[in-house]
């Protein structure tokens, strides 16, 4: 991937064959072809924009460049947003490509937190991957397993006594079902 801006997932035929990870200076891999035609996902993610220095206006994010296979430059593509201003909004074969839920592919999950009495809260995200949590609609923020933080803020505000919807977007662990509110960050514990 000519410029990639900053991380991408990569699907062949629905399945997760691997990361890229703009960090680590990841632009290429090894790809997996079955014989017959495939299909190539990309699922890219900015992880943020700088606020200062000479590149602040030339901060461009997602694929800048072409992607080639072998020597050859790929054409044609589908380009979809992920339209996170409201998660219902997002279309589930956008998050699973390949029309079927495979094993490895993302996973929005829904659950229902009942509470007595509401209160400031944390997400414990420890055990999860990467990816990003509502409650009741408002989103808390994205996570990612190497931290800094292992937790999300809850403020009690958000929160209402019976039934809270708290919806997840798992890139990389969707396999992961359960999630534990605590009364504390997790500050100083990296995986």
């Amino acid at each position: 991937i000519g410029g990639l801006r900053d991380y991408a997932i990569v699907f062949v035929n629905g399945r997760r064959v691997g990361v890229l990870d703009r960090r680590k200076a990841e632009d290429s891999m090894v790809v997996p072809l079955p014989r017959g035609a495939s299909r190539l996902d990309l699922l890219v993610e900015n992880l943020g924009r700088i606020n200062f220095g000479p590149y602040l206006l030339h901060n461009l994010k997602g694929i800048i460049g072409p992607v080639t296979l072998g020597d050859r430059e790929l054409k044609g593509w589908k380009m979809y947003r992920l339209p996170f201003s409201h998660v219902d909004s997002v279309d589930r074969r956008l998050v699973a490509p390949g029309r079927e839920r495979k094993g490895d592919a993302p996973m929005i999950r829904r659950g229902i937190l009942r509470l007595d009495h509401p209160a400031d809260t944390y997400l414990d995200m420890s055990h999860w991957g990467k990816g990003c949590v509502w409650v009741n609609g408002h989103h808390l923020g994205r996570y990612w397993h190497i931290g800094p933080q292992q937790t999300l803020y809850v403020p009690a505000e958000w929160l209402r006594a019976g039934d809270n919807e708290v919806v997840t977007l798992e890139l990389l662990k969707p396999e992961q079902q359960r999630l534990y509110g605590i009364d504390h960050a997790i500050l100083d514990e990296l995986q």
